[in-house]
């Protein structure tokens, strides 16, 4: 749920003061990166209850960048609306954690806390769909491997943008919603999504080369895009950063940005495929 480095792509890495920089985003990211790999190998309630963890934090952080709040009405209604369906969803009733977004959906939505009504309110199914397609894909023999799989390649997107991005520069994406993004860090990141994906398929065995690049390549693309949407978020909110939680790096929503989508994604590529086993379906494509 961590990148393991940092995203901005517009001075080089090598640098004078960057070096150190990079070295302390690296070693809080690759603690964090080993905390979430522990909790996904062992699953169950620590898995979930890691997923909990996060959600409150993102939620926190959502208040500061949409409303300039922190803990107020709707972020109490958002935090409880997430917990609930994340403990509803480890149980297996996954109708009822629906149920419980949908109703903190409409409850945020109703405090008019906030001039973005609609933005602070989105921020519960935003997060909390995420959140349960973490918990969903995990399920079944296969479940490990799914969620690592999407990790794997929304890490090497952005860890593989910040590089190429930095040390080839050229011409913005977009800046009016990100100045420091670059065209050669968006095309270096789905490179190494694809190149993900394609090395997963000779891992392991029975997967197919075609399946797991495509696969790759549209994780890719939903970490890019939940990438700017944040960025335009905190545009939006006049913030560099959704928090200082994480030690170089900022927030966990600075952080988990192309991950949200990515496994929200993932989820329903999945559900397409092979509801019984989603897991299964997202790796093997059947």
């Amino acid at each position: 749920m961590i990148d393991p480095m940092p995203r901005d792509e517009g001075t080089s890495p090598w640098q004078a003061g960057a070096h150190n920089e990079l070295l302390k985003r690296a070693a809080s990211g690759t603690v964090l990166i080993c905390l979430v790999l522990a909790a996904v190998w062992l699953g169950g309630w620590l898995y979930a209850s890691l997923i909990a963890a996060v959600s409150l934090v993102l939620a926190w952080e959502w208040g500061r960048v949409v409303r300039k709040a922190e803990f107020d009405l709707p972020f109490a209604i958002m935090a409880t609306s997430l917990v609930v369906a994340i403990g509803l969803a480890a149980l297996g009733q996954y109708t009822y954690a629906f149920t419980a977004l949908g109703v903190g959906t409409v409850a945020v939505a109703a405090t008019r806390a906030s001039p973005f009504d609609w933005l602070s309110a989105a921020g519960v199914p935003y997060l909390g769909i995420s959140a349960l397609s973490m918990l969903w894909l995990r399920n079944g023999a296969d479940g490990i491997s799914a969620v690592l799989f999407v990790f794997a390649c929304v890490w090497a997107h952005d860890t593989v943008a910040m590089f190429t991005g930095r040390t080839f520069g050229g011409p913005r994406l977009w800046p009016q919603i990100s100045p420091q993004k670059t065209w050669a860090g968006a095309i270096g990141g789905l490179a190494a999504s694809v190149l993900v994906g394609g090395l997963t398929s000779l891992i392991l065995p029975g997967t197919n080369f075609v399946w797991l690049a495509g696969l790759g390549l549209v994780i890719g693309v939903a970490a890019f895009l939940g990438d700017l949407a944040e960025s335009a978020l905190k545009r939006l909110g006049g913030l560099k950063n959704a928090s200082s939680l994480i030690p170089g790096h900022g927030g966990f929503l600075d952080r988990l940005d192309g991950a949200i989508l990515s496994f929200t994604l993932a989820a329903m590529i999945a559900l397409l495929i092979n509801a019984g086993e989603p897991g299964r379906g997202l790796i093997f494509g059947h």
